[in-house]
């Protein structure tokens, strides 16, 4: 390849994968929140912030959902909703199954 070429396309060809990483994990994470927040309008606030700061807006909304947990509640109940919160450790999907 010529020096020359890369020097001047390096950075179109390094946009595509980041550009692809930001948006999947924009969908991912937007589908989460959507799932999670009882009303539209939290839902499309957090979402918001979550295009426009990242990681640190992603942060501060498990910090504010684990804030809701009790402390006999186990940490992964934060990927549920409110109503999957009641759950209890004798869950059949979520314990653990011998004959698997």
């Amino acid at each position: 390849m010529d020096l020359h070429f890369v020097q001047k396309y390096s950075h179109r060809m390094c946009m595509v994968p980041l550009l692809t990483d930001f948006f999947i994990h924009i969908v991912t994470f937007s589908v989460w929140v959507a799932y999670k927040e009882s009303s539209w309008i939290n839902a499309l606030v957090w979402i918001l912030l979550i295009i426009f700061f990242g990681g640190i807006a992603l942060c501060a909304y498990v910090v504010r959902e684990s804030l809701y947990l009790s402390s006999e509640q186990p940490a992964y109940l934060i990927l549920f909703n409110k109503s999957g919160r009641d759950m209890t450790l004798d869950a059949s999907l979520l314990m653990e199954h011998d004959n698997v």
